[in-house]
């Protein structure tokens, strides 16, 4: 964000006692990131590779590599389980044609 762009109000600052919203936000970053690779295509189709375009990629790379990779084990480890104990019971198979691999910590599938 430029330094005197006013924040959005999915900008704002979650914390740790509100994990779901911490995941929401995450996502909301995928997202922008994901729009700027539009743009970035959008930007190498008109000008090929130039400085800002490097910029771009190399932050966008970064954050993939870095946060994504947080994010998949925070989901896995703290989200997932939480959804899976609030599968009524006998509604395992129903649940299972929607999300077919089931929701486990990683390393265990």
């Amino acid at each position: 964000m430029k330094r005197n762009a006013r924040p959005s109000l999915f900008d704002a600052a979650v914390g740790f006692d509100d994990p779901l919203e911490m995941l929401l936000a995450c996502h909301r970053r995928i997202e922008r990131h994901l729009k700027t690779l539009e743009r970035l295509h959008d930007h190498l189709t008109k000008y090929g590779v130039d400085a800002q375009a490097s910029l771009a990629a190399q932050a966008v790379l970064r954050y993939f590599t870095r946060a994504a990779e947080s994010h998949h084990e925070d989901e896995e480890k703290d989200l997932f389980p939480l959804l899976e104990q609030r599968i009524p019971a006998g509604t395992e198979k129903a649940v299972s044609l929607i999300w077919p691999a089931p929701l486990s910590p990683i390393g265990t599938r």
